[in-house]
Parts: C-alpha cells; sequence; structure tokens
C-alpha cells in the first residue's frame, strides 16, 4: 500500500462523498471499506487504518484508488486495494465477533404502553377542542 503522501500527490481534487450517509451507504456495499482487511475498524483496533480513507477524509480529495464503477455512478467508487476481510468463524473472542440478536424488550405485569396513554389523550383533547371550536 502506498504512503498518505503518495496518495494525497495522486488524488483528485474534490471530495469523495456529499456528506457521512453518503460514504456510509458507500463502505457498507460489497467492496467498500467495511468489508476491507485494511479498514481498522475503529481507532484504538489492533488493525492500522486504511491511509486511502485518512487521505479522502483528512484532505478532502478523492484519491486515485477509488474509481467509480461507471461514468455516472458519482460516489460509487471501486477500490484498487480492496482485500475482502474474512467471514467471522464463531469460535474465536466473542468480542471480536457480530453482536447478539436483540432479545424482545421484557414486559412487566401491569406495564402501560406510553404511546397509547398520549394517543389517547390526543384523540380526547383533539376531538374536544374541535367542538367546543365548533360551538
Amino acid at each position: 500500500m502506498r504512503t498518505w503522501d503518495e496518495i494525497r500527490a495522486d488524488a483528485r481534487p474534490g471530495r469523495a462523498f456529499s456528506n457521512s450517509t453518503h460514504f456510509e451507504v458507500w463502505a457498507n456495499r460489497p467492496g467498500g471499506c467495511y468489508g476491507c482487511v485494511k479498514d481498522g475498524m475503529g481507532i484504538g483496533k489492533e488493525q492500522p487504518q486504511c491511509p486511502i480513507f485518512g487521505v479522502a477524509l483528512v484532505d478532502g480529495v478523492t484519491p486515485k484508488e477509488w474509481q467509480e464503477r461507471t461514468p455516472e455512478s458519482l460516489g460509487d467508487y471501486e477500490c484498487a486495494e480492496f482485500e475482502e476481510r474474512p467471514e467471522w468463524p464463531g469460535d474465536d473472542d466473542p468480542e471480536d465477533g457480530p453482536p447478539p440478536d436483540p432479545e424482545p424488550p421484557v414486559e412487566m405485569e401491569g406495564q402501560l404502553d406510553i404511546f397509547e396513554v398520549y394517543a389517547d389523550q390526543v384523540i380526547d383533547r383533539s376531538t374536544t377542542e374541535a367542538l367546543e371550536a365548533a360551538r
């Protein structure tokens, strides 16, 4: 992988993504940063951060390594340095694996559904106010 300075020297002017949501959509797609072994998945992790993403983020340019898949696909890049991250095997350290599926919330006996309480109050008040206004 090239160094930060080498990547910045060959980068095209202009930001690669219009906003963080635009980046997140691309990064989560197949071939995006989150599926690549070179993405350190957060500061402090053992894997190093990708200098290509760093240059794009910090310097506000589009790295040469990111080429549009088609001429009209702005922000849908194919990274020249992409290496697919292997699937989590499931038997290593659980903190390194995917989170467990969420459990349904616990319901206690006599528990109120706040939405139903407020919805009933809104309906009662709007009906009363409408009737009073009509008089």
